[in-house]
């Protein structure tokens, strides 16, 4: 989910987190940010690509890492988070049918975070988000909600109150729940 440009951009990105030049294998680049992160990837990837992935079991992001890599502390997922909360997403992604490994888990987090919401929140518990179905590559598969809330600029002020008093009850749910997670 993202523009070419956006995704260029995550691209150089990675390639720059682990000192690589612009234009690197990506997948080689990822697979070194899961050493420099100590991820306890020896165990899940063969060779030097990834292509050699036995083991679909998540390991664990560690935070005091993450904070010590600047370009990923900068990301506006990492400003709220703490490792309690970076457990709960990798738990949580672990526990999805598609079962995403951790490096794809991380690129997530570093380009789009909807995925690992969608799969963390569920809306069979009751969250409301859309359900998160799968990905292949950099195509992500959701379940349709219904039309975007920018559609509905144009609406009549009931409609669009209405919808302002569901996104105030969706904060007080995400903040006030027993997760503790806000």
């Amino acid at each position: 989910l993202g523009y070419d440009s956006e995704l260029v951009q995550l691209d150089q990105h990675l390639c720059e987190l682990v000192h690589l030049q612009a234009g690197c294998n990506v997948g080689l680049a990822v697979q070194r940010l899961t050493v420099k992160l100590d991820m306890s990837m020896s165990d899940l990837v063969q060779g030097e690509e990834l292509g050699g992935i036995t083991d679909k079991s998540l390991h664990r992001l560690d935070w005091e890492k993450i904070q010590q890599t600047v370009q990923l502390y900068r990301q506006d997922w990492a400003q709220c988070a703490g490792q309690d909360k970076l457990d709960y997403l990798v738990q949580k992604s672990g526990d999805h049918p598609s079962t995403p490994l951790l490096p794809h888990l991380l690129t997530m987090l570093l380009h789009n975070q909807e995925p690992v919401l969608s799969m963390a929140f569920p809306p069979q518990s009751g969250w409301p988000f859309s359900s998160y179905l799968g990905s292949c590559g950099r195509l992500a598969v959701f379940t349709y909600a219904g039309r975007s809330l920018a559609t509905f600029l144009s609406s009549p002020w009931p409609v669009r109150a209405g919808l302002a008093l569901q996104l105030l009850k969706m904060a007080t749910m995400l903040s006030k729940n027993s997760l503790a997670l806000a």
